[in-house]
């Protein structure tokens, strides 16, 4: 098997996992709550711990396989990935289940954020939109069979069932990529923008931390306030950062403008 189809299994693979596991475990919720001993809304945080992490360490892991290497951070993440997934699968803990969804969301950025850029790094152009659309067809696949898969096992198998059958397709994915040899770097031998990752970090946690508990806590009222202003901190740090996360002068084509503004209007 070639290094070309081996990836491109590899992201079609991670591409429906991704969105799958964020969907199905929406199903699980209330059997999670009786295992737990939990209240439902309390479980909704299994779901919520994975969105936050997996939103907040996005960029920084981009732009970091860009510098060290895209195959390099994806292989990292999917063995990341594995492991949190297969503890979540076994832990018993309410607090630790959550702490581990939440590590599992970051796993899964280091895969978001390259996946599609090693995708388009290894085949040629001829193939790039046949590929693109295989990748984007797995990730509406995996939102849109979730539930339906998820519930299935969980009526018949076991909500921890959903981990460890993932966990175990992960791993599979995770040799299957091992033995790609090859690397594509976007940005080699730049430097790191530590500043701009912890800011970004930051506001991406307190925005969406704040959404989430925004009836329960007064404090929290404040958090997206200060994630507007830590966005503007950002947007400033990046004009004057030599190597940013992102070029905003990427946003002067309007149609990638646009179509990232239709694509988070859908979410």
């Amino acid at each position: 098997m070639t290094e070309q189809k081996r990836i491109l299994i590899a992201v079609m693979i991670t591409s429906f996992i991704g969105p799958f596991m964020g969907s199905s475990v929406n199903i699980a919720v209330p059997a999670m709550a009786e295992d737990f001993n939990m209240m439902p809304d309390e479980l909704t945080w299994a779901v919520t711990a994975f969105f936050i992490g997996s939103a907040a360490t996005l960029l920084p892991f981009g732009r970091l396989a860009d510098i060290k290497g895209r195959r390099r951070i994806y292989l990292q993440g999917l063995a990341c990935i594995c492991a949190t997934t297969l503890v979540c699968a076994v832990v018993q803990n309410f607090l630790a289940f959550i702490f581990v969804r939440f590590l599992q969301g970051l796993s899964m950025s280091m895969i978001f954020g390259t996946s599609m850029a090693l995708l388009v790094s290894c085949c040629g152009a001829e193939n790039r939109g046949k590929t693109i659309g295989l990748s984007a067809a797995c990730v509406y696949s995996g939102v849109s069979l979730g539930p339906f898969i998820g519930g299935f096992i969980t009526d018949y198998l076991g909500w921890r069932m959903i981990f460890w059958l993932t966990g175990i397709a992960l791993l599979i994915n995770f040799f299957l990529i091992f033995k790609v040899k090859t690397d594509w770097y976007g940005a080699k031998d730049k430097k790191f923008d530590y500043i701009g990752s912890i800011i970004y970090l930051v506001m991406i946690v307190l925005f969406l931390y704040g959404l989430s508990d925004w009836t329960r806590h007064e404090f929290v009222h404040y958090m997206p306030f200060i994630a507007f202003i830590l966005f503007l901190l950002f947007i400033y740090e990046q004009k004057k950062v030599a190597s940013p996360l992102v070029d905003l002068s990427i946003f002067r084509n309007t149609v990638f403008t646009m179509s990232n503004i239709a694509a988070l209007c859908q979410i």
